[in-house]
């Protein structure tokens, strides 16, 4: 059953985005040689995290390669080489250093220092190195935006690279059903991964979420008509069935926060408000009135369960443990920590954690791996450059009524940072902290361009 309704849908949104594809023609021809090359360059990054060919083990040092290394590591040098063709010729505006730039700056030399304590060096070095490439594209990225019409290009290629892994992990669903389901005991017996990219479901369930936000608002927000108007519709309908069956709790309530924050803010959304508060006194209303259940609510527990026994529930799926495992980590070594992206996965095992692990936290993952100037610097990394994020929506909404491309930049903001109180987002290099960064670049130059316009 599952597999028709991924085959219907992706029928559906394929036939309606064969329509698009000479607009993205149109769109490639207006940019320029060196946004295109800017474009090339974040997109060879992006593809390069994703496994195509998956690892064989988990390996302690970078020496030890495989297919699903030398993969990431070909797409890297890819992306390395046009960034330096464009950073050698770039003119990196002094503004670009604000403080939250800065701390992320900070944040990627104690990564790098952090390798002497590292259990497995020569893959913090690693690690270390991908995140100073996202840095140096943030930097290209504002220095060639600043100066063209596009401030929103990268989020517009983030979301395009979006729409083909939703596609790819629908896809799979319907080619190969035995690998892309995992096996539970939850209400649905399994959840989605993707599999013809290597996607674990909490972090699929984070992208799906991501991209039914911007169906939400791209569909019912803006001023979208016609046939792009129905895309985004059939997107949303494809992005929520791979989140519902990819069963990411986290990234499930960051959604629907994200939804009703919405609705709060943005007159055109307001409708959603009131609708989820009508449901809401009605489904009170027959409690009160009744004294009976609906019917439902075994489902949905067992939904939410996910298959998880009532002692891990009782501790957060045992995240609990974890973080109390962490802390004891992190008294061992408060300052620096046990080393960039190696720490936790590597050095954990003497503390009885699993190989391969993490804190299923953002900031304790920072926390144990970077010690208290690791999280010091990153916190402040990620709060300036969310508060940001939200200068520029309250800016638009003052200057341009409800730009639609800011609200996208706030909601998605959104539910990542509450993924990252239950997941490990923004710490290394990811997809996610790369559409954190897109933001990030289109807010700080919407908000020159509209006081500064470029000559």
């Amino acid at each position: 059953m599952i597999q028709i309704v991924f085959s219907i849908e992706i029928i559906l949104f394929s036939l309606v985005s064969v329509v698009h594809l000479p607009k993205i023609g149109r769109f490639i021809k207006q940019i320029g040689p060196r946004e295109r090359l800017l474009v090339f360059a974040w997109s060879a990054m992006a593809i390069g995290q994703f496994q195509i060919f998956r690892h064989d083990q988990i390996v302690q040092s970078v020496g030890a390669l495989d297919a699903g290394a030398f993969y990431q590591l070909g797409w890297m040098t890819i992306s390395g080489l046009a960034t330096l063709l464009l950073i050698m010729t770039a003119r990196i505006p002094s503004r670009l250093w604000r403080t939250p730039v800065i701390a992320f700056f900070i944040y990627i030399f104690l990564a790098f220092a952090s390798s002497v304590v590292s259990e497995a060096p020569l893959i913090t070095i690693y690690r270390s190195a991908q995140i100073l490439l996202d840095f140096c594209l943030l930097a290209v990225a504002y220095s060639e935006l600043k100066r063209s019409r596009f401030p929103y290009l990268l989020i517009y290629i983030s979301l395009f690279l979006l729409v083909i892994l939703i596609c790819l992990v629908a896809l799979g669903a319907v080619v190969m059903p035995e690998q892309a389901f995992v096996l539970n005991e939850g209400v649905l017996g399994k959840s989605l991964r993707g599999i013809i990219l290597g996607i674990h479901p909490n972090e699929l369930g984070l992208m799906a979420a991501i991209a039914l936000l911007v169906s939400f608002v791209c569909s019912f927000a803006s001023d979208i008509r016609g046939s792009m108007k129905l895309f985004w519709l059939l997107f949303g309908l494809l992005s929520g069935t791979v989140l519902f069956l990819s069963q990411a709790r986290t990234s499930l309530a960051g959604a629907a926060v994200a939804s009703m924050l919405a609705g709060m803010v943005v007159k055109k959304l307001r409708w959603f408000s009131v609708l989820v508060f009508g449901v809401a006194v009605v489904v009170m209303s027959y409690y009160w009135l009744s004294g009976s259940d609906i019917g439902v609510e075994d489902d949905v527990q067992a939904y939410l369960r996910r298959g998880v026994s009532d002692e891990h529930l009782s501790t957060l799926s045992g995240r609990t443990e974890l973080w109390r495992i962490g802390w004891e980590m992190f008294k061992d070594a408060p300052l620096l920590g046990h080393g960039f992206a190696a720490g936790v996965r590597y050095e954990g095992i003497d503390y009885g954690l699993r190989l391969g692990t993490n804190m299923h936290s953002a900031y304790m993952q920072v926390l144990v791996d970077l010690g208290f100037l690791g999280i010091l610097a990153w916190v402040i990394f990620v709060a300036g450059m969310s508060l940001t994020v939200y200068r520029n929506f309250k800016f638009t909404r003052i200057h341009a009524k409800d730009d639609y491309i800011a609200i996208i930049a706030l909601l998605v903001m959104v539910v990542i940072l509450f993924r990252s109180v239950l997941g490990q987002v923004l710490v290394v290099h990811q997809f996610n902290l790369m559409i954190f960064l897109s933001l990030y670049v289109y807010s700080i130059v919407n908000l020159e361009l509209s006081r500064d316009p470029p000559n």
